[in-house]
């Protein structure tokens, strides 16, 4: 399966372009004619990525999946937000999204709303149709992007950005990377894109740059940190740090190693 662009209207344009995780369960509603796309003909089709969202693609970027061993999404939303509060589940339940791995007989389940209620709820589902079954959940801020790296000999990796959850005077951005495996969700390794933290007179700030290669039968991770200090009256900056850390996930582990000279 590949990532799917999609679109918020019917006439495709570049800056209206959406990507999608690889192997987003979408549901077609209509046709709504062909279009010019490249200088190639394609077919627009109205999907759906979850019950308040209405989008467009192209017909031929989709792939068609049986049935059979698929969790409906209203079955998925229950499972979702089971312990969310229980006056509020069913409008949580209308954000659910799921993926579905190319080489798994599991579904990931996630939330992609921002609402406090609702936001970061993901759940790891054996997806059997009525015998579905939890294997393992998490609960993160609100997700910005998920993405499942798949390999030929290890298990998967989810790899999520998410808000991070503090209170007013911490803010920011998390990508973590997490094994997907029985009986738990394991998590690898967590990164602040951005974390500010403030102070009396101060901003306490880290920014980081991940650079993520995968393989077949791995990842490579480079994660590049600044952490600074700025005064919140002048703005002036002191107290920089930069480092670089590179790790391999191989095997099922992930482990820090020394970069090449290259790096």
């Amino acid at each position: 399966m590949r990532r799917l662009e999609v679109f918020r209207g019917s006439k495709p344009k570049v800056e209206d372009m959406t990507h999608v995780a690889t192997g987003t369960l979408v549901t077609v509603l209509s046709s709504e004619g062909g279009k010019k796309w490249e200088g190639n003909p394609e077919e627009v089709v109205k999907v759906t990525l979850d019950k308040q969202s209405i989008n467009y693609a192209f017909r031929s970027r989709l792939e068609p999946l049986g049935t059979q061993a698929l969790l409906s999404d209203e079955a998925a939303g229950a499972i979702l937000f089971a312990k969310a509060p229980k006056a509020r589940r069913g409008w949580c339940a209308r954000f659910t999204r799921r993926l579905v791995p190319s080489n798994s007989s599991r579904m990931l389940v996630y939330s992609a709303s921002v609402d406090p209620d609702c936001a970061g709820y993901v759940a790891w589902v054996a997806r059997s149709g009525k015998k579905a079954r939890v294997l393992a959940a998490t609960r993160r801020g609100a997700i910005q992007t998920l993405t499942v790296h798949e390999f030929a000999s290890a298990p998967p990796v989810l790899e999520i950005t998410d808000s991070l959850q503090g209170d007013a005077r911490l803010n920011g951005v998390r990508k973590t990377f997490i094994r997907l495996d029985n009986p738990l969700f394991q998590e690898l390794l967590a990164v602040d894109i951005r974390r500010d933290e403030l102070e009396a007179t101060t901003k306490r700030s880290s920014l980081a740059e991940v650079e993520v290669t995968p393989s077949d039968q791995g990842l490579d991770i480079a994660v590049r940190r600044t952490r600074l200090q700025v005064d919140m009256n002048t703005g002036a900056e002191s107290n920089i740090e930069r480092d670089t850390q590179h790790y391999q996930y191989l095997g099922g582990k992930l482990l820090e190693r020394k970069p090449t000279r290259e790096e």
